[in-house]
């Protein structure tokens, strides 16, 4: 178990979790691929297939991200891509099924299993320090693509459903489950833990979008340790049993 700030942030640095989920929450627009022909020709069929399948899915979401869903065509997405729009079609039957998959690939910003895994054994306090930390990491990393996601969900009450789904609500569950096993081990008082899960992760979800997406950043910058402290004290001190310690 960690006991100081600087060993969390640590912890996160060289764990285990993030390394095995790097590639879930590598923003899609900066996912590399191999630009040698020859090397490329040279791939098995379903290398070649999941290969060109990434390639749609980062040029899509840096084309959604400039001109949005309804301002950029599939035609500029295959030519962004490298490819041609019947190769598109045969990977993806439209533009929607493409954002789509774009938010079900988001999925990483909801709180792992593997984090959890990691931190089963830690105390609450670092339980959700643990997680505050990676959530506002992963957050800045992709925070372009949460922006157009973002805008696009305005406009699009389907895309809005099926981002909610994905992303928050799959982050919600699990820290209620988190939540619901510490109100069994009477660490914290009886209530609703959906809620609780609610407001937590409400906390760090509208401070990100202050700073990442309203770019509040630029106004005024934060310590991110100072935050995650501030923000989980605030928590506990309204959701721990008076007589817990």
């Amino acid at each position: 178990m960690f006991k100081a700030d600087k060993k969390i942030q640590k912890k996160i640095k060289n764990s285990a979790p993030e390394t095995a989920a790097k590639k879930q929450t590598e923003p899609l627009g900066q996912t590399e691929f191999p630009k040698s022909p020859g090397a490329e020709s040279r791939q098995k069929p379903k290398e070649r297939f999941e290969n060109t399948h990434g390639k749609i899915l980062q040029a899509a979401a840096g084309l959604f991200s400039k001109k949005g869903f309804k301002g950029a065509t599939t035609k500029e997405i295959a030519a962004e891509a490298g490819i041609t729009e019947i190769t598109l079609y045969r990977h993806f039957k439209s533009k929607e099924d493409i954002f789509f998959e774009i938010v079900k690939n988001m999925s990483m910003i909801s709180m792992s299993s593997e984090i959890f895994s990691t931190i089963k054994n830690y105390g609450l306090k670092e339980k959700l320090e643990y997680i505050a930390f990676n959530f506002i990491k992963i957050f800045k990393q992709r925070s372009g693509d949460f922006r157009m996601l973002l805008a696009e969900t305005i406009t699009r009450p389907e895309m809005s459903r099926a981002f909610f789904e994905t992303v928050p609500n799959r982050a919600i569950e699990m820290i209620s489950g988190l939540m619901q096993q510490e109100i069994c081990d009477g660490t914290i008082g009886r209530a609703d833990p959906k809620l609780l899960a609610r407001a937590f992760l409400g906390m760090f979800l509208a401070y990100n979008m202050m700073q990442e997406i309203l770019l509040g950043k630029e106004l005024e910058a934060y310590d991110e340790n100072t935050v995650v402290k501030f923000f989980t004290s605030i928590f506990l001190n309204g959701a721990l049993k008076k007589n817990a310690n």
